[in-house]
């Protein structure tokens, strides 16, 4: 497993969505089980995709959003970086 990853789409130069993933090198299987446990014990919807022939969860913008502002407080500030949503680091977005 990585430690994932948070990218932002853009559509002709501007930014229209923001992606969570996490590549987790396990099965299909495997990771319908993680994407339950988030589900029912924490009310977070992974979505599962394949991806260069390995499974990976991914969650879209208004999820991705809401899971990295529930783990912020967690996250050590050097790492902050990491959790931010937005481009622009002043923004609240």
């Amino acid at each position: 497993m990585d430690r994932g990853a948070k990218s932002f789409k853009k559509k002709n130069g501007n930014v229209h969505a923001l992606e969570v993933t996490l590549n987790t090198y396990i099965s299909k299987e495997e990771n319908e089980i993680i994407v339950s446990y988030f589900s029912e014990v924490w009310g977070f919807k992974w979505g599962l995709n394949r991806s260069n022939g390995a499974y990976r969860l991914r969650m879209g913008t208004k999820e991705g959003k809401r899971f990295l502002a529930f783990i912020t407080p967690f996250v050590p500030e050097s790492m902050l970086y990491k959790v931010q949503t937005s481009l622009n680091i002043t923004a609240t977005t």
